[in-house]
């Protein structure tokens, strides 16, 4: 069994930093917006979590 690693440059961690950083929000102003904690979006930043479809959906939002 192959083991999954947590790589920071996974393309959906490069696709959620690319929408964070577009929203010009600070971590904190767009954890409120989308319902989870800022740790939540540290770890999406790193490639640690990724968000799910609802969550995805509202950074997208977010970056518009």
């Amino acid at each position: 069994m192959q083991k999954r690693s947590r790589n920071n440059d996974s393309e959906k961690a490069m696709i959620v930093r690319k929408l964070i950083a577009s929203t010009q929000l600070t971590h904190e102003e767009i954890a409120e917006e989308i319902g989870v904690s800022v740790r939540m979006i540290y770890h999406y930043l790193s490639g640690r979590s990724e968000p799910c479809m609802r969550v995805f959906l509202k950074l997208q939002g977010l970056a518009k």
